[in-house]
Parts: structure tokens; C-alpha cells; sequence
């Protein structure tokens, strides 16, 4: 455990820029990082999960005043590492919401389309050109969400994040769209 006068030297050391002291910091602040990892597992990837700890950590060694006795870094750490967290699966639930909003519309597009095709070139070849234009996955996860299947539930049928499937369902709308306009 650093005592105060070093652990000042490695905060000290941290704002100018110091790589040994913010290695050395790391080091001493692992153990909480991976409990707040352990504590958002649910919502964002364990990876992710260690960045947003390691820059909240850094950010906190760059603003943690030391000339005040009332809180100690460790908590300081604490705070801002869950603050930085929470802002995180936010920002994502935001960015799903718009994902769900942009499908949804992409729902309606593909509907009059079908409507469109149907009269134009049959229903098969509507199907057909969809089906070319995505990819596997993407197909596969717009299939599972046109069935009324939840991000959750298509991350864990295909093995991948919330995040991943948010972003597949965003290209395949922008891939459907592109197929709608085009009509």
C-alpha cells in the first residue's frame, strides 16, 4: 500500500504525464477496477468495461483534489469510475433506442416496398434482393427482430453483444433503405 506522501508523489506524477506513475496507480487500483467490472457485467462487455474504469481512473488522478482530507482517492476513484459507467450504458441505451426507432422505420419503408414490389416485380424478388444486399448475421438478426425478438435475446441466440446487434440491425436498415429508395 502506498502511504500518503507516495501515494501524492503518483498522483503528482500521473498529471505530468508520467507513465511509470499511472502504471504504478493501475497496479494499486486493479483490484476495484475489476469489482466494478464484476458489478456491470450485465450491461457492456468486459473489455469495454475495463477502459471506461481505466480512463475514469486516470480522469480521477488528473482532478482528485489532494489539499482536502474529507475523501480518500480510493472512493474518489470509486465514484468516478461508477459515474463513468452509468453515463456509458446510458449513451448505449440511447443509441439502441435510436437503432429501434431507425428499424422501426426501416419496417415501414420494407412494408410499402413489399406493397410497391408486389405490384411491380412479385413478392420474391423483393425477398430475393433484400436477402442479397445483407449479410448473414445481419439477415439473421433482422429476421429475429421482425419476429419480435429483444436485443438481448438475439445477442444470445448469435453469440454476440447488444451492441453488436444494434449496429448489424443499423446497417441492415441502411442497406434496406438504400433497396426501398431505389424502387
Amino acid at each position: 500500500m502506498l502511504n500518503f506522501s507516495n501515494y501524492a508523489r503518483t498522483l503528482e506524477g500521473v498529471r505530468n504525464g508520467s507513465h511509470k506513475s499511472f502504471v504504478d496507480l493501475y497496479k494499486q487500483y486493479k483490484p476495484l477496477i475489476e469489482a466494478k467490472c464484476a458489478e456491470y457485467a450485465d450491461s457492456i462487455e468486459t473489455d469495454e468495461l475495463r477502459q471506461i474504469c481505466t480512463i475514469a481512473l486516470y480522469n480521477a488522478a488528473l482532478t482528485f483534489d489532494l489539499s482536502q482530507d474529507r475523501v480518500t482517492f480510493g472512493k474518489y476513484a470509486s465514484v468516478c469510475m461508477r459515474n463513468a459507467l452509468i453515463d456509458e450504458i446510458r449513451r448505449q441505451k440511447r443509441q439502441i433506442g435510436k437503432a429501434t426507432e431507425d428499424i422501426e422505420g426501416v419496417e415501414s419503408i420494407y412494408a410499402s416496398a413489399e406493397d410497391e414490389l408486389l405490384e411491380k416485380e412479385g413478392y420474391t424478388e423483393l425477398t430475393e434482393r433484400f436477402r442479397l444486399a445483407l449479410s448473414e448475421y445481419e439477415l439473421t438478426v433482422f429476421s429475429m427482430y421482425l419476429n419480435g425478438k429483444s436485443y438481448r435475446d438475439i445477442a444470445q441466440y448469435v453469440g454476440k453483444s447488444e451492441k453488436s446487434v444494434g449496429t448489424a440491425l443499423a446497417r441492415a436498415k441502411a442497406k434496406l433503405r438504400k433497396i426501398a429508395d431505389n424502387l
